[in-house]
């Protein structure tokens, strides 16, 4: 369903590789990261360093938090640091926020689908077709 992150294959341990397919700019890439942070259920973190941080240093951090009555906030962090970042923004600034706009966007969609789903099923449960 995500159209940015194609693939995402790690054991979730901090420190393990964090092995990605994306698609980014019409191109479909394959990165290796590192776990960064794992609270299950709530956060996972991953990044990229390069030179010990020096050259690059960027993590993507997302976060789930209930926001009542059964409701879940979404958040999305990224940070990066490192000589290299201007090049790196000069290079890849406008395609990973497309990448990012169009995951927002895809996540909604899905959100909503997989609710109307449970809702389905609830009413059905409790006898009613209504939607």
């Amino acid at each position: 369903w995500n159209p940015f992150t194609v693939g995402v294959h790690t054991t979730g341990r901090i420190g393990d590789p964090v092995l990605l397919d994306v698609s980014m700019g019409g191109r479909r890439m394959k990165m290796r990261e590192r776990m960064r942070v794992y609270e299950p259920q709530r956060r996972v973190g991953w990044g990229l360093r390069i030179l010990g941080g020096v050259l690059l240093d960027c993590t993507r951090v997302q976060e789930l938090e209930d926001a009542g009555e059964g409701s879940t906030r979404y958040a999305c962090h990224e940070s990066f640091r490192g000589l290299t970042v201007p090049l790196f923004f000069n290079r890849y600034r406008a395609p990973m926020q497309e990448g990012f706009d169009a995951t927002a966007q895809a996540l909604s969609r899905r959100v909503t689908a997989l609710a109307a789903q449970a809702g389905t099923r609830s009413a059905t449960r409790l006898g009613s077709t209504e939607n």
